[in-house]
C-alpha cells in the first residue's frame, strides 16, 4: 500500500471511530479498550503522535478521551485526542464540523526560555556581602549582590529597591505560591510545601521533586523558587522576597521540556480545579509563576486555565522569553490577563536576549540574578525566567499585606510603580517596577481607600439613618459625635474596625496611638474627636485595639471634620434642635 493510501486509511479509521453517532459518543460504538488499541495501532504505523485538545460546550456529550493514550485532561470542558502527526490537520478539521465542538487546537511543545549560561559567584567579591543584620536588613551572604533588593541610582537604574518595601510592610498573611516548572529538589535554602507531577517523566503525581544531577540538565524550577522564597536572614546564600509556602507543580521533564497542555493543567491544579482526576492542591494559591513558553498564539485551553485561576483571585506571572524577538509570538506570554515580564540589566538597559513588544507589561532585573545552585554554592543566572519570580515576589509581597488584592489591581500597581529604563531598542513595558514606589502606592491607594472621619451633622444622607436617631434618643450630645465611614478595608471574622488617635509628630501606627472607638459596621459613631492634638487612623483589630491586622493605620479623609457653626453659635441649642428635627423628618 502506498504512503498516501495508508494515510487516507488512517484518517477514515479515526473518523469512523469519532463520528459513528451524531453525539460523537465513541463509547457507544466501540469499547474504550478497543478504541485505544485501534488508536495506538494507527500511531505506531505512522509518524509521531500529535495531541489535539478539543473544547466542548459545557455539559456536552462529546466523548473522545477514550482515543487518548494516557493524555491529561485540561478541564471538565475539554477532551484530548491522540492521532498520527500526518493525520492531525484532517482530524482537527473533521472535529470542528461537529455539534458541541467549540475549538480544536494542538498541544504545543513547551520549554523553559532558551537557557543562558550561569556562572558561580566568585568568593573574591565577598566585599559586597553584609555579615550582620542592620535594622532588619537581611544578613544573607550574597544579599548586596541581589541587585533587585538595592536602591535605584542614576547609574544602576535596574535596581528595584525591594529592600524599602520589605522593611516597611506589615507581613500579616500567609501566602502560597505555585511554581510551574521542572528541576525541583529540596535544598537547605528552600523546601517545597507540596506539589504534583503532570508529566510522563517519572511517577505521575508523586515525583515532583525530579532534579538529579546524574540524569537531569535543568534545575530551573529550583532557582525560580529560590528567588521568590529562599530562607531569609540565615547568614547564608540569598534572601527570598517573601516568607511563603511554595508548591512545585512539575509540568516539564527534568531537562526543561514538555507540553503546553500539561502547563495549562498545572494552572488549573494550582487554582484548585477538582475535575482533573488528581488530589486537590488543598490551599488557596496567591500567585502562579510560569517561567516557560511555547511558540504560537494563546490557545483556548491555556486562556481558559488562566481565566479560571484569575476567577479564584490568583495572579499569573509569565516570562516574556529569551529569543530577542516580539513576545507576542510566544504563549502564555501573549495570553490575556497575565503579567508578562521582560528583562533588564543592573544599569536598566534592555537585556540583549529579552523578548519585547506590546505583550510585555513590565521589566525587572534578568542579568546576574544570584541564587543557590543545587549542585553546590551559588551562581549568577540570566534570563526572563529569573525576572519573572521577582515580579511574582512583588505580587506576593502585596498579598502578604492584604489577600483581597485582585489580579487586576496587582498588575495595575506593578505598572504604576515603575521607574525609567536606561537604554532600550524596543517596547519593554511600563518600566522597571520599583519596590519602594509599589509599597507607597499600596499604602496610599489600596488600604482603606475612601475611608473618612467626619462630623455627623455634615453628612448629606440622614433620611434613613436610624444610627443617629438611636444616639439622639439616648440623649448624647450630638455636637460631640463623629462618623467613621470605612471603604476598601475587609473585616476579618471576629475583628472590629478600630479608630486610633495618634499624637501629631508620631508615625500613623497603632502602636503609637490609643484606640478611641470601634465597630463592626462600615459606618460607626465615635465621640469627642480632638483634631488639634491628634491625627486619626483606622485598622482592623480586636475591639480593644490589640492584635491588629497591620500596625500601619489607614489614613482617613478628614475634610469634613469641623464642628458645624450651629453647635458653637449663640442660640446653638435652638439651631441644633432644628438640625435634629431635620434628621427626624429626613
Amino acid at each position: 500500500m502506498s504512503k498516501s493510501a495508508s494515510r487516507a486509511t488512517g484518517i477514515v479509521a479515526i473518523a469512523a471511530l469519532l463520528f459513528a453517532l451524531p453525539g460523537l459518543s465513541v463509547a457507544a460504538t466501540k469499547s474504550v479498550a478497543a478504541t485505544k488499541s485501534a488508536t495506538r495501532s494507527l500511531v505506531a504505523a505512522g509518524s509521531p503522535a500529535i495531541r489535539l485538545v478539543v473544547k466542548k460546550e459545557p455539559a456536552g456529550v462529546v466523548s473522545m478521551q477514550s482515543l487518548s493514550a494516557g493524555s491529561s485532561a485540561a478541564g471538565a470542558d475539554y477532551e484530548v485526542v491522540t492521532v498520527p502527526q500526518e493525520d492531525a490537520d484532517a482530524t482537527a478539521a473533521l472535529l470542528r464540523q461537529q455539534d458541541g465542538v467549540l475549538a480544536v487546537e494542538r498541544d504545543l511543545p513547551t520549554a523553559v526560555p532558551q537557557p543562558l549560561p550561569s556562572t558561580p559567584v566568585d568568593m573574591s567579591s565577598m566585599f559586597y556581602t553584609r555579615s550582620a543584620s542592620v535594622a532588619g536588613i537581611p544578613n544573607d551572604t550574597w544579599y548586596l549582590q541581589q541587585h533587585h533588593w538595592q536602591a535605584r541610582t542614576d547609574i544602576y537604574r535596574g535596581q528595584s529597591d525591594f529592600e524599602a518595601a520589605y522593611l516597611r510592610a506589615d507581613k500579616n498573611h500567609e501566602v502560597n505560591i505555585a511554581v510551574l516548572d521542572s528541576g525541583f529538589t529540596n535544598h537547605p535554602e528552600l523546601s517545597w510545601a507540596g506539589g504534583y507531577n503532570f508529566t510522563s517523566d517519572g511517577t505521575a503525581g508523586t515525583a515532583y521533586l525530579d532534579y538529579d544531577a546524574q540524569d537531569c540538565t535543568s534545575f530551573h524550577g529550583q532557582v525560580v523558587g529560590s528567588i521568590i522564597g529562599a530562607e531569609t536572614n540565615n547568614a547564608q546564600s540569598i534572601a527570598g522576597m517573601v516568607d511563603a509556602n511554595l508548591y512545585a507543580v512539575r509540568v516539564l521533564n527534568c531537562d526543561g521540556v514538555g507540553s503546553l497542555l500539561e502547563a495549562a493543567t498545572g494552572v488549573r491544579y494550582a487554582a484548585g480545579d477538582t475535575t482533573l482526576g488528581v488530589p486537590a492542591i488543598g490551599v488557596q494559591i496567591d500567585v502562579i509563576n510560569l517561567s516557560l513558553g511555547a511558540s504560537g498564539s494563546c490557545p483556548a485551553y491555556m486562556q481558559d486555565a488562566i481565566n479560571f485561576a484569575r476567577s479564584k483571585g490568583i495572579t499569573v506571572v509569565v516570562a516574556a522569553g529569551n529569543s530577542a524577538v516580539d513576545a507576542g509570538a510566544f504563549t502564555p506570554a501573549n495570553c490575556q490577563g497575565v503579567i508578562t515580564v521582560g528583562a533588564v540589566d543592573r544599569w536598566g538597559d534592555q537585556a540583549s536576549f529579552s523578548n519585547f513588544g506590546a505583550a510585555v507589561d513590565i521589566s525587572l532585573l534578568g542579568v546576574n540574578v544570584v541564587a543557590p545552585n543545587p549542585n553546590g554554592g551559588d551562581s549568577y543566572y540570566a534570563g526572563t525566567s529569573f525576572s519573572t519570580p521577582i515580579a511574582a515576589g512583588m505580587v506576593a509581597h502585596l498579598r502578604q499585606q492584604q489577600r483581597t488584592i485582585t489580579p487586576d489591581q496587582a498588575e495595575s500597581m506593578l505598572k504604576a510603580s515603575t521607574t525609567a529604563f536606561g537604554i532600550t531598542t524596543a517596547p519593554m513595558g511600563a518600566g522597571i517596577t520599583n519596590g519602594e514606589k509599589l509599597q507607597q502606592l499600596y499604602e496610599g491607594t489600596v488600604i482603606g481607600r475612601g475611608s473618612s472621619l467626619k462630623h455627623v451633622l455634615d453628612a448629606d444622607d440622614r433620611c434613613d439613618d436610624a444610627l443617629y436617631l438611636d444616639h439622639y434618643q439616648a440623649l448624647f450630645d450630638v455636637c460631640s459625635l463623629y462618623e467613621v465611614s470605612v471603604s476598601e478595608l475587609p473585616l476579618t471574622a471576629g475583628k472590629h474596625y478600630v479608630l486610633f488617635a495618634v499624637p501629631y509628630g508620631s508615625e500613623l501606627k497603632a502602636t503609637a496611638g490609643t484606640a478611641v472607638g470601634a465597630g463592626q459596621d462600615v459606618r460607626f459613631i465615635v465621640p469627642n474627636i480632638d483634631s488639634n492634638l491628634y491625627q486619626y487612623g483606622l485598622q482592623v483589630c480586636a475591639d480593644d485595639g490589640s492584635a491588629c491586622e497591620r500596625d500601619t493605620l489607614v489614613e482617613l479623609d478628614t475634610s469634613n471634620l469641623a464642628r458645624p457653626a450651629s453647635c458653637d453659635a449663640d442660640g446653638g441649642l435652638a439651631s441644633l434642635s432644628r438640625s435634629l428635627a431635620g434628621l427626624w423628618q429626613g
